[in-house]
């Protein structure tokens, strides 16, 4: 196959496909969209798709002696894949599972030495409507922009996100609620939830993170995103998806190089002029990813203004700052917002404001803080309070008549109200442990460290504990 023919390719897929729940590694999902690209526009029923060995391993850059085997491998696999879709009929959520191949077939006698190895694959016709005859509802892209992707959640974000352009925007704005996005991406072979990447952190590490980087350096579209809360928790991923300029084709680059300018109908004010001497980010610019830069170009301050506003603020001032003007636009609209906006940001409007607010949050994060510690110092005594009656447990079981007899006349001696008890009684009352580590402490039956449980913390794990705001709660002291 010649780099030309490659060139020429292009795979198409129903929008509800894309989005639909299954787990594929990445040469699986290779595997796939090749056989996707093979499927011709003209086609009314699915054909037997022959995909020749170095064909396959030649476009991706494999090892040939490696990934033959793992080929052969991904089509059996591929044979049992469930893909689950969802969709609304009559008014009704319906869930269909269906596999994703009828067949698989290939030489008995194959050998990775020979350029003819090939296997023939067919797809369930379950899959007509989502792969022949396509109209209005679907996602043509060519395959060149995913040949350099590692990750298979790359391939299924770069696939969501394309799914999203507008051909005649610069960028779009797409939400997703990271449990949707978990459904889609973190699932099992049958299309069933998994626990990989269980936290959020290492979702946004592994996957959303990974491809941010991958997608920026080999696709033709590029995202940053913001995350939205709902309550503590992370809700909803907001994608600011822009075309990637520097990997377009040679050929489309020269009609590309000028950055369009974010247009609003209003009225431009003096603090917003229709020139200015910044520059522009380019596109690669990781000011794309900076979330006070993105809401500013969605409410319509341009490029440069943006740009000079970013590099001379803090991020969280200028969120803060849109929150509270949009909070005074509602009470008192503006006939420019945009302008308005600029104007308190240069001023420090919002300064005080956002300072007392970041004054509230540190010491709410402090709380949190001594809370997560007292928390974990808590287990530690429920730990401590169980070994203690393990050791003194021990010490009654080991103690024969003579010695219960001595430790119960202590007991009487020493403390008025044991008299209202029998012996057998105070052999398990907190009598009988206060005597025990009195007379037993330092020893081997009684070890110091059970004495207190401040003793214990500081011999088990070196530190020592205190309550210092006589709040209840243990806290780390030096």
């Amino acid at each position: 196959m010649t780099k030309q023919q490659i060139n020429n390719k292009l795979v198409v897929q129903n929008r509800r496909l894309i989005e639909g729940r299954y787990n594929f590694t990445v040469w699986e999902l290779r595997l796939y969209l090749k056989m996707v690209e093979m499927i011709q526009s003209a086609d009314k029923d699915f054909q037997e798709y022959k995909i020749y060995f170095k064909d396959l391993i030649s476009e991706y850059d494999g090892n040939s002696n490696r990934d033959y085997e793992l080929i052969k491998r991904c089509a059996d696999r591929l044979l049992k894949k469930i893909i689950k879709l969802e969709y609304i009929e009559n008014g009704e959520m319906m869930i269909v599972k269906t596999q994703l191949l009828s067949s698989a077939k290939y030489p008995k006698d194959w050998r990775k030495s020979d350029d003819n190895s090939y296997l023939e694959l067919s797809f369930n016709p379950y899959l007509k409507p989502y792969l022949l005859d396509l109209k209005g509802n679907f996602l043509l892209y060519d395959r060149r922009n995913i040949l350099l992707l590692k990750s298979k959640f790359s391939v299924r974000i770069y696939q969501l996100l394309k799914s999203h352009e507008r051909k005649e925007k610069n960028s779009v704005v797409v939400e997703y609620k990271v449990t949707e996005l978990r459904k889609m991406l973190l699932v099992d072979d049958e299309g069933n939830p998994t626990k990989e990447y269980k936290s959020y952190t290492a979702f946004k590490k592994r996957v959303l993170f990974q491809a941010q980087k991958e997608l920026q350096e080999h696709t033709d579209i590029a995202f940053s995103f913001d995350e939205i809360k709902k309550g503590r928790r992370i809700d909803t991923i907001r994608f600011f998806v822009r075309k990637n300029r520097k990997n377009k084709p040679k050929e489309q680059q020269q009609t590309l190089l000028q950055i369009p300018q974010k247009v609003t109908t209003q009225k431009t004010s003096p603090q917003e002029p229709q020139t200015t001497t910044t520059k522009a980010p380019t596109f690669d610019d990781p000011i794309h990813s900076n979330p006070a830069y993105q809401k500013l170009i969605d409410i319509g301050v341009n490029m440069p203004t943006a740009y000079e506003l970013v590099q001379s603020n803090d991020t969280k001032y200028i969120i803060e700052s849109i929150k509270q003007a949009q909070q005074t636009h509602s009470i008192s609209p503006k006939n420019n917002f945009a302008g308005f906006l600029i104007d308190c940001i240069k001023k420090g409007t919002y300064k005080a404001v956002t300072a007392k607010k970041q004054a509230k949050k540190t010491k709410e994060q402090e709380r949190q803080k001594r809370l997560n510690v007292h928390l974990k110092i808590s287990e530690m005594q429920k730990t401590f309070l169980t070994e203690k009656k393990q050791c003194i447990d021990a010490v009654r079981n080991g103690l024969n008549e003579t010695e219960k007899q001595e430790i119960i006349s202590t007991i009487r001696g020493k403390y008025d109200r044991a008299s209202q008890y029998s012996d057998e009684k105070l052999l398990h009352s907190t009598y009988f442990r206060l005597v025990v580590a009195e007379q037993y402490k330092g020893t081997d039956k009684f070890p110091t460290e059970y004495t207190t449980f401040k003793e214990y913390m500081q011999a088990n794990y070196q530190v020592k504990i205190d309550n210092k705001n006589n709040d209840g709660w243990y806290e780390v002291v030096s």
